[in-house]
């Protein structure tokens, strides 16, 4: 017990197991943009760090590629053009086929944009695929339906990328509208909606990811890859978050899967390695109207620690030194029994 505990605390910080490296490993990100943070991490990736970011969620990739100059600004005329030819997606479940105007497809391919709409079973709901240089959006319709996801995560494995990071930012309910009086309508459809997003879904998408990713990509890649698999949370030691129950919950079992995979990981291992990261995010309805240089700021310090391969659970808010202390009290902690 005593000999697991040392190794468990110096494998966070030295020099072991899987590390993000730009140009080599791409990142499946779910729910992307579902949080300021999660839109800086896949900016800072795709323009800082050159990493192939591959987002799967509900919300416009538009928005995102727009706001935050994923793309060059010349292109973006084309993608105006480009949204007001899609299908109106209230109207998808009704639409058998997606069809672009020759000429708008000609100023697509000279704006290196490629637009595919490709087909999901016998629903045939058609789900937006977008890809601009690093960066590439797999639209989700609803985030809460198992289908829909595992339609999406079938699609993000169809690009054929070395998707060797999966990051689960899915955050439905982190900002829900406060009432007056300081209280949340905390319904039970709103609950299940948390529940199904935040929960089964993101076990699915990691359960799939295990199962199906890890043996394709190191069939076409090779089986030297090691694998990481993060977890996005809030701290719930933080009194000042006035979050709804609802959120709070579904993250709580969120750490629960994260401490559940980092014990039974082995059994997934054959000839590649799974390091399993915790993140809370300081993100809350308080402090959403911080800058976006500070999320920037968080975003790019979470990047670099993944780059450092760094393991276990990560506050970061704190400082390295505070990081670092924590966790060495946890491991004498760990030395007493």
């Amino acid at each position: 017990m005593h000999l697991r505990s040392i190794i468990g605390f110096l494998y966070k910080y030295i020099d072991t197991g899987k590390k993000l490296v730009p140009g080599r490993d791409a990142v499946l990100i779910v729910g992307g943009t579902m949080s300021k943070t999660g839109w800086n991490v896949c900016n800072l990736l795709v323009r800082r760090y050159n990493v192939e970011v591959i987002n799967i969620d509900s919300r416009c990739a538009y928005s995102l590629l727009k706001k935050f100059s994923v793309i060059d600004s010349d292109q973006c005329e084309v993608m105006d053009l480009l949204e007001e030819q899609m299908i109106n997606e209230n109207d998808l479940a009704n639409q058998e086929e997606a069809q672009v105007d020759d000429s708008l497809a000609e100023l697509v391919l000279e704006g290196g944009l490629e637009q595919l709409y490709l087909e999901a079973d016998e629903a045939k709901l058609l789900h937006p695929y977008r890809s601009s240089g690093n960066y590439t959006f797999i639209e989700c319709r609803d985030l809460a339906d198992s289908k829909c996801v595992i339609d999406a995560m079938l699609m993000a494995l169809a690009t054929g990328k070395r998707i060797t990071v999966f990051i689960n930012n899915l955050q439905e309910g982190l900002y829900s509208k406060c009432l007056e009086n300081g209280g949340y309508v905390d319904s039970l459809e709103f609950f299940e909606k948390c529940t199904n997003t935040n929960v089964t879904n993101a076990i699915i998408a990691t359960k799939y990811f295990i199962s199906e990713f890890i043996p394709t990509i190191n069939t076409n890649f090779g089986p030297e890859n090691d694998y990481y698999i993060v977890n996005f949370t809030v701290d719930p030691r933080n009194q000042k978050l006035l979050l709804p129950a609802s959120y709070f919950t579904t993250k709580a079992a969120i750490r629960q899967l994260h401490d559940g995979l980092s014990s039974e990981k082995s059994i997934y291992e054959t000839t590649s390695k799974i390091k399993t990261l915790l993140v809370r995010i300081p993100e809350t309805p308080a402090n959403v109207d911080l800058h976006m240089e500070r999320f920037e700021q968080i975003a790019d310090l979470l990047i670099k620690n993944l780059k450092l391969g760094r393991a276990g659970t990560y506050n970061i808010t704190a400082t390295i030194f505070t990081n670092i202390l924590a966790d060495f009290r946890q491991f004498l902690d760990q030395l007493q029994y």
